[in-house]
């Protein structure tokens, strides 16, 4: 059985990373920065590196330097944000196998590591009928259109800027009013909804009460500004399963596609600013 190492400081993107080796029925362990995942090298023996390029103490070609100098030849696959790209370059000629631009789709991540491995891909899974089957979380059983998110909230900047901080995949909705909220809720299939606490003339408590009935799988979580009340305590005890932050920042955001699409596979780039 392969045996990998995750090197990156991000706790979200080691899940992420973690979750789909294990899938493949690798053995994986985990490592914050490139000195810890040296000092792993030392302790054991990896078939493969999934390293960072950007990281505290010592970062991803930092490593790969320290690896190639000590003689270590271990497979490494790059993780690299788009504007970091041009560093790609210089670690090729140092020694990897290949890079993975973020955010990545876990299909892609998966064949580059089965490819360095040179492993065979496992069949892609079908239905009863043959045909391939679809994505999971991608169709409702009632033929409604599932949406991951939908963002209640009279600012329509909101649900815009949670568009470009969640991984492309992840779908996000709108509704500026109760009753656009309400309707959306008839008419489609939502994962998590989040309901500002602060819209005029709108009680959120009672407002999500309504949406439950509609969207009884569904997850409900307050949108909130940060102050020195135990707001998630508050809207817990209103509730709601959990509060949101605005401004969004990206550690918020990552626990949250942690907490509630731990089996989607998803990544937020590290050069997003929230």
């Amino acid at each position: 059985m392969p045996r990998v190492l995750t090197v990156d400081d991000s706790k979200a993107i080691r899940t992420i990373v973690t979750k789909q080796m294990l899938d493949l029925g690798f053995e994986v362990d985990e490592a914050e920065d490139g000195v810890l995942g040296l000092a792993k090298l030392e302790e054991l023996t990896f078939d493969l590196v999934i390293l960072d390029v950007t990281m505290p103490n010592l970062d991803g070609p930092g490593m790969l330097a320290k690896m190639r100098e000590a003689g270590n030849k271990t497979p490494v696959l790059m993780l690299t944000s788009e504007s970091k790209r041009s560093i790609m370059v210089d670690v090729m000629k140092a020694g990897i196998e290949d890079y993975v631009l973020k955010p990545f789709k876990p299909e892609e991540l998966r064949a580059k590591a089965l490819k360095v491995l040179k492993i065979a891909a496992p069949a892609m899974p079908v239905t009863m009928s043959g045909e391939p089957a679809m994505p999971q979380g991608r169709m409702d059983p009632t033929g409604k259109q599932f949406i991951d998110v939908l963002v209640i909230d009279d600012m329509e900047n909101v649900h815009k800027k949670l568009k470009t901080i969640v991984p492309p995949h992840v779908t996000v909705g709108a509704a500026l009013s109760a009753a656009s909220a309400l309707q959306a809720c008839r008419d489609k299939v939502f994962r998590v909804v989040f309901i500002d606490t602060d819209i005029p003339d709108v009680n959120s408590a009672a407002l999500m009460n309504q949406l439950r009935s509609l969207q009884q799988h569904a997850a409900f979580l307050a949108l909130a500004l940060r102050s020195a009340n135990d707001v998630q305590k508050e809207m817990q005890a209103l509730g709601f399963d959990d509060v949101i932050f605005k401004p969004f920042d990206k550690d918020s955001i990552e626990d949250f596609l942690i907490r509630y699409f731990n089996d989607q596979d998803l990544v937020i780039a590290d050069d997003n600013l929230l």
